[in-house]
């Protein structure tokens, strides 16, 4: 199963492997004894009790089948319990007897789950229940209205599958879909969903408990009760077709009458049906009995905009399937600001920025990024990859200049690029003062200078390029003709005296005094410094936010939640399986945990966050959009943005978060 349910679905998991383990808890030992190893809370809540003997020390284990709440004594030791159960009374001690209460508020749903008691080497097994773990017939439209933690049994089928290792895929019937996510398999183990045969088209009867991550809906761990087979099966694997188009074939293997291959509406205008020739008898996989097959043509017209994906129905009795593929199109060339003003589709862009923030993950070698445009536009790069080799040994840094290939799509409303955008290039430059560029010898060497402009001249609309004059200490040096490394206007850029800027090009010189050779290219600008911000009053321009006034309690993050913080709304989501973020009321401050991320936003527009940071976890954080700097005592983000969204690649605490708005 994939980290990222490790605890969000645990507990729905539990529910669901109770009702196939016919071994109950284990007996108890010499050096530790249970008055009861089963206890059951009703629906309507309450509290049990149980006598726990032990003849040495003893603890409930702190594992990672616990579901995600968080509590932390005044040592700082970390002790997680499920969310529908409040913590034990007592969760360790030494040598005796001890009265331990389990408590659970009313609850409609079903819920079970083994707790671990050591003593020395022997483990002891509580089980906890609470309701009944009975399922629910429904609909997916029901299943999708109902709560998580559910058990749900419900008919679809089988539109596509994600994964054959575990056994992820979609399941939909009349009144919408579900995501199946792990699917388990005779015997009900897990990683042999092969076993199984389900394929596309097929109708299937599962059960298993409901999760909802971001905003898909799932049943995790399903038992499978039936499966009918399809009477109609698409013999052809999906392909990606050229962008010139064409005439191809699909073959289509069906038993039934009223074969009927369909184009849906919404690809009617460039994929058509021309032709249909069918072969009687032919041996398939549709049963055990010979088949009809079918060869279906289909006509694609040229693609002159990005990739596009397209399908085509086929229908045999009453089964039902499809066939999808690609059809290949233009790589669109688009700097970082037409790529946010992009629609967001299956439409390939090739993007070139400077990279702002980084981080590489060699567990899953992808990363993310943040890039600016040639204007300072940012844009996130979601979980980037390499067509060949690992991202993470690429050694992408802050600075370099980067290009990537992805769709354009969003997160949360904030524009980025994609999962899986790939790699195209990188340049890195030789960093030097303006003393060491001026030593520098006249050759093929590209550096990246940095200082404050003194002097602007000769700025060219039709030549898109500019003279600008920058100090670094006691020395100076003019920089011949700079543009925008992705063409963007220099007018727009607009340098003015007394503004910051790093310009990448090569040593050169004019009648003997040193310069940059023209074509140097801007990598990052910083205007001058505006008015100061204006004084808080009735219509506050900032605002100091204390996480202690926001909770008025422990409070764990919850994904799908919003939580209140002064004038900022907060939305959680993860990422994977680590502790999930909360506010800690004993420190007190929010604990942002490695991979999460929050989401502040504001009716106003957003120019600063400070976040003031404790407890020596100060990340690093990247963003979606923005720039940020990670220090040692606050995280500060700028920018201008109703909604940023903050990834933590380390833990980050804070207490305090400074708002400034436009």
């Amino acid at each position: 199963m994939k980290l990222r349910y490790l605890f969000s679905i645990v507990l729905s998991a539990v529910l669901l492997l109770a009702g196939c383990v016919k071994e109950g808890p284990t007996g108890s030992y010499d050096n530790i004894k249970l008055s009861q190893t089963y206890l059951s809370i009703p629906e309507n809540g309450g509290s049990v009790e149980i006598t726990l003997t032990a003849t040495e020390a003893w603890n409930f284990v702190v594992t990672k089948s616990w579901p995600e709440v968080i509590t932390t004594d005044k040592d700082g030791n970390e002790t997680r319990t499920p969310s529908w159960l409040s913590a034990a009374s007592a969760m360790s001690g030494e040598a005796g007897e001890y009265k331990i209460t389990f408590s659970a508020e009313a609850s409609a749903n079903g819920h079970e789950i083994d707790i671990e008691v050591k003593a020395g080497n022997n483990t002891q097994i509580l089980r906890v229940r609470q309701g009944s773990l009975e399922a629910s017939s429904a609909t997916c439209a029901e299943i999708i209205a109902g709560p998580d933690g559910k058990t749900y049994r419900t008919k679809g089928t089988c539109t596509a599958i994600a994964n054959t290792t575990y056994g992820n895929w979609y399941l939909q019937d009349a009144t919408g879909e579900v995501y199946i996510y792990g699917t388990l398999d005779a015997k009900g183990a897990e990683k042999n969903f092969t076993s199984l045969g389900i394929e596309v088209g097929d109708v299937v009867e599962v059960e298993g408990p409901k999760t909802t991550y971001g905003s898909t809906v799932e049943l995790v761990n399903v038992t499978v009760i039936k499966i009918t087979k399809s009477l109609a099966k698409v013999l052809t694997e999906s392909q990606t077709y050229p962008k010139e188009g064409g005439e191809y074939a699909v073959k289509v293997a069906y038993k039934g009458s009223n074969f009927n291959p369909s184009v849906p509406a919404e690809y009617r205008d460039w994929a058509s049906v021309v032709d249909v020739k069918t072969i009687a008898g032919v041996p398939t996989k549709i049963e055990t009995n010979p088949a009809d097959t079918a060869v279906v043509t289909v006509k694609l017209f040229p693609n002159e905009g990005g990739d596009r994906k397209g399908q085509i129905d086929f229908a045999s009795g009453s089964s039902k399937v499809f066939y999808e593929f690609t059809q290949e199109g233009s790589i669109i060339d688009a700097t970082v600001a037409e790529f946010l003003a992009a629609a967001e589709g299956q439409t390939q862009y090739r993007v070139t920025g400077v990279i702002r923030s980084i981080s590489a993950s060699a567990q899953y070698h992808n990363a993310d990024l943040v890039i600016a445009g040639g204007l300072g536009e940012t844009v996130k790069i979601y979980r980037a990859v390499t067509k060949e080799g690992n991202i993470e040994d690429l050694g992408l840094a802050v600075g370099d200049k980067v290009t990537f290939v992805g769709k354009r799509s969003s997160y949360n409303g904030a524009p980025q690029m994609a999962q899986g955008g790939v790699y195209v290039s990188h340049e890195r430059y030789t960093k030097a003062t303006v003393a060491e560029f001026l030593a520098a010898a006249e050759d093929d060497v590209v550096y990246s200078v940095s200082g404050e402009i003194v002097e602007v001249k000769d700025l060219s609309e039709s030549y898109n390029n500019v003279g600008i004059t920058i100090k670094d200490g006691d020395n100076s040096v003019f920089l011949y003709r700079v543009t925008t490394f992705d063409k963007s206007s220099v007018a727009t850029l607009n340098p003015q005296v007394g503004g910051k800027i790093t310009v990448a090009g090569k040593r050169g010189s004019y009648k003997g005094t040193p310069q940059m050779a023209a074509g140097g290219i801007c990598l990052e600008y910083t205007a001058p410094a505006g008015e100061e911000p204006e004084t808080p009053g009735d219509d506050a321009k900032s605002e100091s936010i204390v996480m202690a006034n926001c909770f008025s309690d422990a409070t764990t993050f919850e994904v799908g939640k919003t939580y209140k913080m002064g004038s900022l709304t907060c939305s959680y989501d993860k990422q994977n399986g680590t502790s999930a973020s909360n506010f800690n009321a004993k420190d007190p401050g929010v604990r942002f945990y490695a991979h999460d991320v929050l989401t502040f936003s504001a009716e106003k527009e957003i120019v600063k966050l400070e976040f003031v940071l404790y407890g020596g976890k100060k990340g690093p954080v990247t963003v979606n959009t923005g720039e940020v700097e990670n220090g040692e005592t606050s995280i500060v983000w700028t920018g201008s943005a109703k909604s940023i969204s903050f990834d933590a690649t380390a833990q980050v605490r804070f207490n305090e978060i400074k708002v400034s708005y436009k």
